[in-house]
C-alpha cells in the first residue's frame, strides 16, 4: 500500500507527474479527486512547477475533446503526451481542475468457491 501511495505522484526537476487520481497531499501539490462520483480532479499548487502532467483514466479515449482543464480564470490549454495531459507550468496558489467523462459498468466476479469437505456427505 505504501508504494502505491508513494507513487501517486512523482517529481523530478520541476516536472510533476500525477500517475493515479487519488486524494494526496504533497509538498508540491494537493490532489482532490472526485472519482468515482464525478470525472473531476482538482490540483492546488504549492510550489512553482515547470510542467504538470496528469494521467487520464483508461476509459477516456486518448486525445478526447471531452477532457477539459480549467483555472479560476477559465479554460487552460492542454497537450496530450500518451495517456498524460501536460498542463504546462503552474504557480503556487493556482488551482487547476481537470474534468473528463466518467463511465459506469457492471461486472460479475467470482472471488472464491465455497467448499468444505467435512460438510459433504459421501454416498456409497
Amino acid at each position: 500500500m505504501y508504494y502505491i501511495w508513494q507513487h501517486i505522484l512523482t517529481y523530478d526537476q520541476g516536472r510533476l507527474r500525477i500517475n493515479l487520481l487519488l486524494n494526496r497531499a504533497s509538498e508540491w501539490v494537493d490532489i482532490c479527486s472526485y472519482i468515482p462520483y464525478e470525472g473531476k480532479v482538482e490540483l492546488v499548487v504549492k510550489k512553482p512547477l515547470s510542467d504538470v502532467l496528469v494521467r487520464v483514466p483508461e476509459w477516456v479515449p486518448a486525445n478526447s475533446p471531452d477532457v477539459v482543464a480549467n483555472t479560476k480564470t477559465g479554460n487552460h490549454p492542454i497537450t496530450w503526451e500518451g495517456r498524460y495531459l501536460n498542463l504546462g507550468s503552474a504557480s503556487p496558489g493556482e488551482m487547476l481542475t481537470v474534468t473528463f467523462p466518467i463511465s459506469t459498468r457492471k461486472t460479475t466476479e467470482t472471488i472464491g468457491m465455497y467448499f468444505t469437505p467435512w460438510n459433504s456427505k459421501a454416498t456409497p
